[in-house]
């Protein structure tokens, strides 16, 4: 994918240089970048470079079309504008601050108590590696997730009422989800994923968290977080 972004865009996207770029994911385009929110609530939301504008000026910044969703915190349609690299940058950095917003508000579309479940969970599940923000987890601990998430799906399964359907189907549904991205997806935002999951889990009841998460909790931090894995 990045052989078809210009190297002058590709410094823009840099990990190093903007963290908050792992609020985000790239996807496949026709154009030339095309980001979207990680956060599943936040989807209707995007920021793509387009192409090359046609009309350059020789001895100038070389100009490209952009398109993003929400527009600032006052209008959430769509613009359209030409921009070099340096307004692009500022662009960005003001469409990631509200996706940093939209995240962090609570309103009364949210469930406070999935939230704070997942905090806590989150909080938990930490990860302290350097490179959390922008590498995958290693080989091994894909696989361990993997599995991990299989026994989840396999609990859930098992828990699974007519009363409790719609809640259990979606935490089997964000697990599948999880495990088809692992190879594709940086170690905290697999965490943070993995989090919601154990969050909607306990939600579920005590009986629930404790088969998925108590009970192995010592094997899911020297596997995952640790990385002493034996085989």
């Amino acid at each position: 994918m990045k052989t078809r972004i210009p190297l002058e865009i590709l410094d823009i996207l840099k990990p190093t240089n903007n963290n908050k770029l792992s609020l985000t994911s790239a996807k496949e385009t026709d154009g030339i970048l095309f980001l979207v929110p990680v956060n599943p609530s936040l989807t209707d939301f995007y920021f793509r470079i387009v192409k090359k504008n046609g009309d350059q000026v020789s001895g100038e910044k070389t100009k490209y079309l952009i398109q993003y969703k929400p527009i600032d915190r006052t209008d959430i349609s769509t613009t359209n504008r030409i921009a070099d690299t340096e307004m692009i940058e500022k662009f960005l950095a003001d469409w990631l601050n509200i996706l940093i917003e939209y995240s962090n508000i609570e309103t009364i579309f949210d469930d406070p108590i999935l939230k704070k479940y997942q905090e806590d969970f989150e909080e938990k599940l930490k990860i302290i590696d350097d490179d959390a923000e922008f590498a995958p987890f290693n080989l091994e601990k894909q696989i361990f997730l993997i599995d991990y998430l299989d026994f989840i799906i396999q609990k859930a399964n098992d828990e699974k009422t007519e009363e409790n359907k719609s809640d259990i189907e979606l935490i089997i549904k964000e697990s599948n989800e999880l495990k088809a991205e692992i190879t594709q997806t940086t170690k905290s935002k697999a965490i943070k994923k993995l989090s919601k999951i154990l969050g909607r889990v306990q939600k579920s009841g005590i009986k629930f968290i404790k088969e998925v998460f108590i009970k192995v909790a010592a094997d899911i931090t020297a596997k995952l977080l640790l990385g002493n894995i034996n085989h």
